[in-house]
């Protein structure tokens, strides 16, 4: 609001018969919301209320993008998964195809009892 009536004060014309008129009537104005402002007493003790905004904002922030809240706090994601389960879990839930990010295609080899998934990666 302030600001608005700074451009006003930067608008008037200074040819107008009133613009003495209008240009302290303005900074009137300005004067008054400044001193508004400054005796606004900052709260310094949250309200519950506000308290449980911020933690219900924090948990929302927290579930949309887990990956940027751990990025955020200088966290890196590997120290919480384990790649293997991962990998095994992906395994069994989609099957081989889900490891290949080329297409999704492999072949087996079984070389002396041991299988071989081949896949093309690139």
């Amino acid at each position: 609001m302030i600001y608005d009536l700074e451009q006003q004060r930067l608008e008037l014309d200074s040819d107008d018969e009133n613009y003495y008129d209008y240009d302290e009537d303005l900074e009137n104005q300005i004067e008054a919301l400044q001193e508004e402002l400054d005796n606004i007493e900052v709260d310094t003790e949250p309200t519950e209320d506000m308290i449980d905004t911020k933690v219900a904002e924090l948990v929302r922030d927290v579930r949309r993008d887990p990956l940027d809240y751990l990025k955020n706090y200088g966290l890196d994601i590997k120290e919480y998964i384990d790649e293997d389960e991962l990998a095994q879990g992906l395994v069994d839930s989609d099957g081989w195809g889900i490891m290949n990010s080329y297409d999704g295609q492999y072949d087996t080899e079984e070389v002396n009892g041991v299988t071989y998934y081949i896949m093309r990666v690139n």
